[in-house]
């Protein structure tokens, strides 16, 4: 009887093993995401009946395969499947809420356009960082490693640029058409020791350095590759800049050292990885690329390669639901902050993976 029972279990250690190792070299041929969705299933599957077995044999072989798992999601172009999206708060009491950016230090900063001035939250609480005398109408915002913020005033043509304590520094461009000027620019993005602004109404991407001066102007009008119609918002990591093409309904992904264009996604609908006037994007912890579908309200979440991912949010006014959404931006842990314009608030966000 113990015989029995010894070359059945040896049996069946044997085929499990076999079972695992298939696996891992079923991962490196794993080319589309829907391969991707049906090996995790598969794997959960498998390792679950794994588990009710309780023999340390088998557990170990879980543990390297689990691990092997992990090391593909890093180092495959297909990752970051099913994010989770949980609602976390709402913060009132704005005009007209349009930029948000978080510091390094987890405080957000809100611009609120029609009261001309920024706000800070931090710690439960917000208040007023800078208030303008005269009407630039601000719009979005970015924040440099030391805590400047630089503010997009879009009526005047100008970034102006105020240090951590809410003093006011130099102002960057000028009002006009001409190659350092700017058009009724809507959003910047720091990366490194530059600025990247949408010059929307000229239908560019401009490039100053942080002290003003003006590097490279790239894009022109138009449907192609490269061109644009009322670029609006712009987001960086690494070596990759975001752009919303509003008009076009659009994403396009730029090389942030040649300016060249990588690809670029979407088409204008209400479907999943359609878009009806793009606004606020920004990249997650993961590199996923967050878009906020400002006429469609909601927010969509693509992969690194521009796949879809996820979306949440509908219109209305309650918890989660928006109303003209534009800005947005995510946290070092994962928070996603996004201006609900309409509703006059702020939404907070929890994306995990």
């Amino acid at each position: 009887m113990y015989e029995q029972e010894k070359e059945k279990y040896e049996t069946e250690k044997s085929s499990n093993q076999n079972k695992l190792e298939k696996f891992s070299q079923d991962l490196k041929e794993i080319k589309t995401q829907n391969e991707v969705i049906q090996k995790k299933e598969d794997m959960n599957k498998l390792l679950g009946d794994l588990t009710k077995k309780n023999d340390e044999f088998l557990q170990n072989l879980q543990a390297q395969l689990n691990l092997h798992f992990q090391k593909f999601e890093v180092n495959q172009p297909l990752q970051n499947l099913h994010p989770t999206i949980k609602f976390v708060k709402s913060i009132e009491g704005f005009e007209s809420p349009w930029g948000v950016a978080y510091g390094n230090d987890g405080a957000l900063y809100i611009s609120d356009t029609d009261a001309q001035k920024i706000s800070i939250f931090q710690n439960e609480t917000k208040s007023n960082f800078v208030k303008f005398d005269s009407k630039p109408f601000p719009r979005d915002l970015s924040i440099n490693p030391n805590g400047d913020v630089f503010v997009v005033l879009s009526s005047l043509g100008l970034i102006q640029r105020c240090d951590k304590n809410g003093t006011l520094g130099p102002k960057i461009g000028a009002k006009g058409r001409r190659q350092n000027e700017l058009n009724r620019p809507r959003s910047v993005a720091v990366g490194g020791d530059y600025l990247y602004v949408t010059d929307t109404e000229s239908n560019r991407i401009q490039v100053f350095g942080q002290n003003g001066q003006h590097i490279k102007s790239f894009g022109q009008s138009g449907l192609g590759p490269s061109e644009f119609q009322f670029p609006l918002c712009i987001s960086q990591q690494n070596d990759l800049l975001a752009v919303t093409d509003c008009d076009n309904h659009r994403v396009q992904i730029f090389d942030r050292k040649t300016y060249e264009l990588k690809f670029c996604f979407g088409e204008n609908g209400n479907s999943s990885g359609q878009f009806n006037k793009p606004i606020g994007i920004a990249f997650d912890q993961r590199g996923n690329i967050v878009v906020g579908d400002s006429e469609n309200n909601r927010i969509q979440i693509f992969s690194p390669q521009g796949n879809f991912l996820a979306e949440f949010g509908q219109s209305g006014s309650n918890d989660g639901d928006f109303n003209g959404p534009r800005g947005l931006d995510v946290s070092q842990n994962g928070q996603i902050a996004i201006a609900d314009f309409g509703n006059k608030r702020v939404q907070i966000f929890q994306i995990t993976y």
